[in-house]
């Protein structure tokens, strides 16, 4: 793991390669629990859609909370090259 940042230098055959670590089904299925939980919550309690929002799980154990973080739109001068 100590190694991962020679990733992003990589040659081409090895630029699609990503690290993950491993999770055991329980936690896969709690991460999935609270996304869906903080989605509901958003829908709820705000006029903006939740597309407009990455819900990413942080922290271990007990300590997992999901973080909202709103997407980049896509400036004028990006669009305008399209």
């Amino acid at each position: 793991m100590s190694s991962l940042r020679c990733l992003r230098d990589a040659d081409v055959p090895f630029k699609g390669i990503s690290i993950a670590h491993d999770m055991t089904p329980w936690q896969r299925d709690e991460i999935r629990r609270l996304v869906q939980q903080a989605k509901q919550e958003h829908v709820s309690s705000s006029s903006e859609p939740a597309e407009n929002f990455w819900f990413r799980v942080v922290g271990k154990g007990v300590s997992m909370r999901v973080r909202k973080v709103r997407k980049q739109q896509q400036s004028a001068h990006t669009q305008d090259a399209e």
